[in-house]
């Protein structure tokens, strides 16, 4: 009896647990189901809200890792706010209340402005501090054009302040203060180009360009242009000479002859030789007279062609040498001095430029640069260190030199030097590897000129080649320098 009892209290207790479970369970379920209910109201209470005030909102569902081209799209918002795309987009980040845009490419286009001109797409807009390029650059002092194309040439046109700017078959004529330009269609892609040295009224430039196996003239005052086809296909350089002729110096052919090339017809100067790959410049103020020297030979030497007295059925050329064989470091490129007295060359040498018995003798050299190292124009630029990469002065002030050269391997500094002792006297600007314009990082990859206008400011004008990443574009720094 005993036994039955204590059985039927076992089984009573079982069923009690079972039954207080199963209520349990239930008032569990209950209240998950109560709050899920409540996290939707409240979920779907937000979303009304942000959607009333044009705020997007980020998915709370884990995105799938899909591989294939995004498709994302834009989210509409409330009328008089700007939809923002998502993390998918192509569009980088940009800073709080700006629009971004996508980062120029070689392929952009020049933008229309003006009728007879065309406005030049910038990295920046024309007055922006140049953060990691000069510590006492100012928005006041400085400003900077990149357009994202490499430049075949550039040339810098003194008397107006205008960059002239070979780009495939185009020429661009790019003022240096507003940025505005006017471009020119060529009959094919342009090499080399070269100013008139010969503008009194001070009227917009004359041009001769070179390209394969033509050489084009083009006058920017009236429109006009002419092409003549010539028997040299590659040149170093071009010379626009005062007489109103184009010479050309070939690249190939060993020994060789100038081609003196006008709007209609061309002759090969004389039967005497040149060397291939002379770089050549005209004197700025006796215009007739082309200097000239190669790297291919050695020792170098600088010589001297004057071309007066050529006319359309003959080429007239005379010409002279240094009187030095080896005896003196010269060196590749060369410049001039304001008045034409002296030619300037990379190494720090100084030769006169006087047309008698004391022509291309040594006048003087840079005190901290000439005899300090040795290279050649084809060397890099690791190895010539201290040396020239460009010189240029000031029309009203011909006692200052200013030289553009590389301090190390990432730096480059303008130093200003006495005139006619060539005494260094203070670094007027400091160039840093790098300068970062609306987001962009650019590295300076080469210099093609540094100028002064005729205006008389101190402004320097600088053009050269930058790299933004794996692509080369082209960069113009205008600089007033103070003292």
């Amino acid at each position: 009896l005993n036994s039955r009892k204590e059985s039927s209290c076992m089984h009573i207790l079982t069923i009690s647990i079972i039954l207080c479970f199963l209520i349990w369970n239930a008032i569990q379920q209950s209240q998950i189901s109560y709050l899920q209910t409540k996290m939707g109201n409240l979920e779907s209470e937000i979303e009304g809200s942000a959607n009333a005030i044009g705020m997007p909102i980020e998915s709370t569902v884990s995105p799938t890792h899909d591989h294939s081209p995004a498709t994302t799209q834009l989210k509409p918002s409330a009328p008089g706010t700007t939809a923002q795309p998502t993390a998918t987009t192509e569009f980088e980040p940009s800073v709080p209340r700006t629009t971004s845009q996508p980062a120029p490419t070689a392929t952009t286009e020049f933008e229309p402005s003006a009728p007879g001109s065309t406005s030049l797409p910038t990295a920046t807009a024309p007055t922006t501090q140049l953060e990691s390029t000069n510590a006492t650059s100012d928005s006041n002092r400085s400003h900077l054009l990149v357009i994202p194309y490499q430049a075949n040439d550039i040339v810098f046109d003194r008397v107006n302040a205008n960059w002239l700017v070979l780009v495939d078959d185009e020429l661009h004529m790019i003022d240096a203060e507003t940025h505005n330009s006017t471009t020119v269609q060529l009959p094919s892609s342009g090499d080399l180009l070269s100013i008139h040295p010969r503008n009194p009224n001070k009227q917009l430039p004359k041009v001769a360009l070179a390209h394969g196996s033509f050489v084009t003239f083009y006058d920017f005052n009236t429109g006009l242009m002419n092409t003549t086809n010539v028997a040299v296909t590659t040149v170093t350089s071009i010379v626009y000479a005062g007489d109103g002729f184009a010479y050309l110096f070939p690249a190939d052919g060993q020994w060789t002859s100038i081609y003196q090339v006008s709007a209609s017809t061309y002759h090969q100067c004389g039967s005497w030789s040149l060397y291939q790959g002379t770089f050549s410049r005209v004197n700025p103020v006796h215009d007739t007279w082309i200097y000239g020297m190669t790297d291919h030979l050695s020792p170098m030497d600088l010589e001297k062609f004057v071309v007066e007295g050529s006319t359309n059925d003959e080429c007239t050329v005379t010409s002279d040498d240094s009187p030095y064989h080896g005896d003196y470091n010269m060196g590749l490129p060369f410049w001039f001095s304001y008045d034409g007295s002296v030619v300037f060359m990379r190494t720090g040498l100084v030769l006169r430029n006087t047309g008698d018995d004391k022509d291309m003798t040594v006048a003087a050299t840079f005190t901290d640069v000439y005899g300090h190292i040795s290279c050649s124009f084809s060397s890099p630029d690791y190895a010539c260190f201290n040396q020239f990469i460009w010189i240029t002065q000031l029309k009203y002030s011909p006692f200052t030199v200013y030289g553009l050269k590389q301090m190390n391997a990432t730096h480059h500094t303008v130093w200003s030097y006495s005139w006619p002792y060539l005494s260094p006297l203070q670094v007027v600007l400091e160039i840093g590897p790098s300068f970062e314009l609306d987001g962009e990082v650019y590295e300076w990859d080469a210099f093609y000129s540094m100028e002064f206008a005729d205006d008389g400011r101190s402004t320097l004008y600088i053009a050269g080649s930058v790299r933004r990443g794996v692509l080369l574009n082209t960069a113009f720094w205008t600089h007033e320098l103070q003292y």
